[in-house]
């Protein structure tokens, strides 16, 4: 694959899966783990974070299937901590109408908006 940041060639694996390693689309992020975590370490992590926390959306749906929450938080490869993606799991959960943190974010909101809508 070709990182449309730094337009190198690398191997796949170099790329986080935006579903979370999760086997829904394995579709990959199209910029590479190193440039991810760059813009991360920046302060510019709007620029990649909404894809990362698809990750969550596709997490809390295995959970709701009846998948085991800390297992599928370990699962998910997208550069985000384990219990962040927890965390962030856990808040689409509340919006899914399960028991779950109440403080959740406008863009884990709009992500759960835009998510729901694509996947009906």
């Amino acid at each position: 694959m070709i990182c449309k940041e730094c337009k190198e060639q690398k191997d796949s694996c170099e790329f986080y899966f935006i579903d979370g390693g999760l086997g829904y689309s394995q579709e990959k992020m199209n910029i590479c783990k190193i440039c991810v975590q760059k813009y991360n370490k920046n302060r510019k992590i709007n620029k990649y974070l909404d894809t990362q926390i698809k990750a969550q959306f596709y997490g809390a749906k295995a959970v709701i299937n009846g998948e085991n929450i800390t297992l599928i938080a370990q699962k998910i490869d997208n550069g985000i901590s384990k219990n962040s993606n927890q965390m962030g799991i856990q808040n689409f959960l509340y919006l899914f109408g399960f028991k779950g943190l109440n403080n959740v974010s406008k863009q884990i909101k709009r992500i759960y908006e835009e998510m729901k809508q694509t996947n009906k």
